[in-house]
């Protein structure tokens, strides 16, 4: 059990996919325990990165060569390890309770399940069964190929469930077979599957004497497509492969090619129609690997390979390009049997299905020659002849080369590939308005014309997943959208699998990424620094928005020249502040109290305080002095106290700084914001009677929601952190604002007499005035809006009201509301950047001012004391009980 857990807290497990049952149930071991099924207590370390640190960045903000090189050292060494035949089968299984034991046979099997049912799955089409109508024409055609009806299901599934004479029921704990499934080896699985579903529904030469008995090849035509659903609750990837059979032209190849040359392009203009025709709709994804319209070309050739007889001429009309080329590399003998050539070709798809195309071509071959060996071909193969003939269609009368390429065209004694450009005809097969080269088509309609029946086939299963999709009906959802491919059993023989899933491509970039995720998560939990990615998803100003030099990151991130930590670091300056402290409260002649006090503010922050407030309030006076002052409510006393407000860092000069010229900035850019946020509210009165109260009473909803839901408190080290006391809330209704400054003081109350807006919407928040101080940590997204930083939550309030103001007037005025809502924004980012400015500004003349004021005895008696003692960040905090200040 605990070699699960530290798997499972890993992430990252090398496989065997050979023994189905381990891998299945090792996996769903490790999903489970990351779930918290198995385990009562159970955190998910990611990549476990807290044991590499100092390994590579040293800042823990990007990858290091040093942590790719542990990190990948590590998975292939534990790979190995768990990878032993001892430790394949160890002991540590059995510690699993009977109860857990069941439930993850119940998930390995149930994946199981679903690897095979997503797979192994086809849809089929004959058009045999509609041909009895003599009316029959391309509608007809096209409204039989939409219609469920007419499309029968080939499930692997259902093949091995009939062999074992079990009924069709979607428990995987009552399917006996499934569990015999689990016993085989991989090998042995893929044998049963080709032996009960390949070959049985794999076409004889009999079946297609009928198309091939006139000379022609048999002409295939293979596509596939991809799209997206959406929908209110999330979006749905659906992607479908579609192979189709056409019918040759009405007359024999012989008699074609003893045609004039303007009957051959009569005969060649006329419309193929399909005869038999298969397709599959692809799971959304195949391990961490997205489907596409890649994945869909590729699947549609291991149909082609797994459906056509052995031994037969056979052209495929292709519009990839690029499929194609993959399709002729992989067609090479020495290319089938070579894994790492195959990874080659097929980069960019899923080596579940790259692995599983090769096979397929290798089984063709090998078996192609057996049954050549056996019996001489049916049918004279006029392939090559065919071949020769179209070489004409890539050259005009002049010998110049025609819009149809010669690297388009292909010849080849048993299978050649042509590409023709897709899009030229509709699904009626009427010329296309999309058609790059007009109303000309290229080659010739009938191999266009074979194209876009493959297209209009795979249309047809797209559409039958979108109807699923939005009918919600259990029934179609179970038909038409299968299930997510999680480790798959066609892949190579060792994978590397993440979180329980199969790390099917692009491994290394996974790695990184991962890598990067964690760095990310171990920088957000810095109070100051990680400020930005804790709470990004709230955030509608992105961290990139952010410049990497502004003064506002920079001023976020306490790096600015304010009165903060990296400021305090100054061992002179930290003596400076210190003989201030003990000249003010007339003990600067005590040595033995001065060097305590210097011990005590080396490794502790109760020292750093506003110079300004230190000097202009005067620790010997009464309290009545402090009551005047806003939020000062307690004497200044060996330090600044818990919830003084004297703590220099930039939440005190935003609100609290008695400073004049930092007051004369923070109340000139206050005023301008509540300009600007008055401008606001009067072009939304033009959106009704009520326009002012109802975009306030939103705004003023959302804020209060986003301020009370849970968010990542650094200082607590809480992911889901709540506010619960009154004192910590930021955002308040507007009744509730009249009744809390009723109980503040003059100052506060003039404050919001005059600010009304700045303060109802989040910029001067209500804890400034009950919770003067707050820690680094405890920043929730509505502390940060008097930084200037708009939640997502306003900003989809403003969006909506804008669409709404647009609806009732005009498009003129919606514009006005956007135009006024920026000046907003920019009004409180100049805000919150003026007054750090300012504060700064201030800091560093006072700095300055103050170091030459030092007594020179003083520098000199205590330089090996400050020497040796320098501020230790992780003993602060264990050793002060005493919230840090706002960097």
């Amino acid at each position: 059990m605990e070699a699960t857990r530290h798997i499972a807290a890993y992430g990252f497990y090398l496989r065997d996919m050979l023994d189905i049952q381990v891998t299945y149930e090792i996996e769903s071991a490790i999903k489970l325990a990351q779930q918290g099924s198995l385990f009562r207590t159970f955190k998910h370390a990611t990549l476990g990165m807290q044991n590499f640190a100092g390994t590579g960045s040293r800042s823990g903000a990007t990858l290091g060569p040093g942590d790719t090189k542990l990190l990948w050292s590590s998975i292939y060494g534990r790979g190995h390890m768990l990878l032993k035949g001892n430790s394949m089968h160890s002991n540590t299984r059995m510690n699993f309770s009977s109860d857990q034991l069941h439930e993850i046979r119940d998930d390995a099997l149930n994946t199981l399940q679903n690897d095979i049912l997503a797979l192994y799955t086809l849809f089929e089409w004959s058009g045999t069964s509609i041909e009895h109508d003599n009316s029959l024409n391309i509608g007809g055609y096209h409204r039989s190929i939409n219609q469920e009806a007419h499309w029968k299901k080939l499930s692997a599934l259902n093949c091995l469930q009939d062999k074992h004479n079990e009924p069709h029921i979607n428990t995987p704990s009552n399917h006996s077979f499934l569990q015999s499934l689990m016993a085989v080896d991989r090998t042995e699985l893929l044998q049963q599957i080709d032996q009960v579903y390949i070959q049985p529904h794999r076409l004889s030469k009999s079946q297609v004497e009928c198309l091939l008995c006139d000379g022609w090849p048999l002409i295939v035509a293979t596509d596939g497509g991809a799209t997206k659903l959406y929908s209110v609750d999330n979006k749905y990837q659906c992607a479908s492969a579609s192979v189709v059979i056409l019918r040759p032209p009405d007359m024999p190849f012989a008699c074609y090619m003893a045609a004039t040359e303007d009957q051959q392009i009569t005969i060649m203009n006329a419309n193929l129609m399909p005869w038999m025709a298969r397709a599959t709709p692809l799971p959304p994804a195949i391990g961490n690997c997205t489907t596409d319209n890649a994945h869909a070309e590729c699947l549609a050739l291991i149909i082609l390979e797994e459906w056509i007889p052995y031994q037969v001429p056979v052209l495929i009309i292709m519009d990839s390009e690029t499929e194609r080329e993959r399709y002729q590399h992989l067609r090479q003998k020495e290319n089938t049997t070579n894994r790492f050539l195959i990874r080659s070709i097929m980069s960019g798809v899923s080596k579940c299905l790259g692995s599983r195309l090769a096979q397929a071509i290798l089984n063709q071959n090998q078996n192609g020659e057996q049954t050549n060996i056996i019996s001489p071909p049916l049918f004279h193969s006029s392939i090559f002849d065919f071949c020769l003939h179209a070489k004409q269609w890539c050259f005009n009368k002049s010998g110049e080369e025609s819009l149809w390429k010669r690297s388009q065209w292909e010849s080849n004694t048993t299978r050649a590939i042509w590409a023709i450009r897709s899009h030229q005809l509709n699904e009626d097969l009427s010329i296309s308005l999309k058609n790059r080269y007009g109303t000309n088509i290229i080659p010739n309609r009938s191999f266009v014309s074979a194209n876009q029946w493959a297209d209009n086939i795979c249309n047809a299963i797209l559409r039958f997943q979108r109807n699923a999709y939005y009918s919600k009906c259990p029934r179609s959802l179970r038909k038409w959208l299968p299930p997510v491919v999680t480790l798959g059993i066609t892949g190579p023989t060792f994978s590397l699998t993440y979180n329980g899933v199969c790390l099917d491509r692009s491994v290394s970039i996974a790695v990184e990424h991962i890598c990067e995720m964690e760095f990310v998560k171990r920088l957000a939990t810095r109070p100051t620094q990680g400020l930005i990615i804790r709470l990004r998803a709230s955030f509608f100003l992105k961290p990139e928005m952010i410049g990497r030099q502004s003064y506002h990151r920079r001023s976020l991130e306490g790096k600015s020249k304010t009165h903060t930590r990296a400021m305090y670091t100054d061992s002179d300056y930290r003596k400076a502040i210190v003989y201030t402290y003990a000249k003010l409260e007339s003990w600067h002649d005590n040595s033995e109290k001065f060097t305590s006090t210097l011990k005590t503010a080396t490794k502790t922050y109760s020292f750093l305080c506003c110079p300004c407030c230190i000097t202009t309030l005067n620790p010997q006076c009464n309290s009545n002095a402090f009551d005047e002052q806003p939020g000062h409510l307690f004497l200044l006393k060996d330090g600044a106290v818990i919830n003084s407000g004297l703590y220099g860092n930039l939440r005190h000069y935003r609100f609290h700084c008695l400073n004049e010229d930092v007051q004369a900035v923070r109340n000139k850019m206050t005023h301008l914001l509540e300009n600007h946020l008055t401008a606001l509210f009067r072009i939304a009165s033009k959106w009704g009677r009520q326009g002012f109260s109802t975009l306030l009473t939103r705004a003023i909803n959302a804020l209060i929601a986003l301020d009370r839901s849970p968010y990542h408190n650094a200082s607590s080290n809480n992911y889901m952190h709540m506010k619960t006391l009154q004192s910590q809330y930021a955002c308040l209704t507007s009744e509730d604002w009249i009744t809390f400054i009723e109980t503040q003081n003059s100052t506060a109350q003039d404050n919001f007499m005059q600010w009304p807006l700045t303060h109802q919407l989040g910029f001067i928040p209500a804890n400034c005035y009950s919770l003067v101080e707050l820690a680094d940590g405890d920043h929730s997204p509505c502390d940060l809006i008097s930084m200037g930083i708009i939640p997502l939550t306003l900003q989809e309030v403003i969006l909506q009201f804008a669409k709404e103001l647009g609806v009732k007037q005009c498009q003129e005025t919606k514009k006005d509301f956007m135009q006024q809502w920026h000046q907003v924004r920019a009004a409180a980012l100049l805000r919150a950047i003026s007054v750090a400015m300012a504060a700064g500004a201030h800091v560093a003349e006072y700095k300055s001012s103050l170091l030459p004021t030092l007594p020179a005895s003083l520098l000199l008696a205590t330089a090996d004391l400050t020497t040796a003692n320098s501020p230790n960040p992780q003993l602060i905090q264990q050793t002060s009980a005493i919230p840090p200040g706002e960097n």
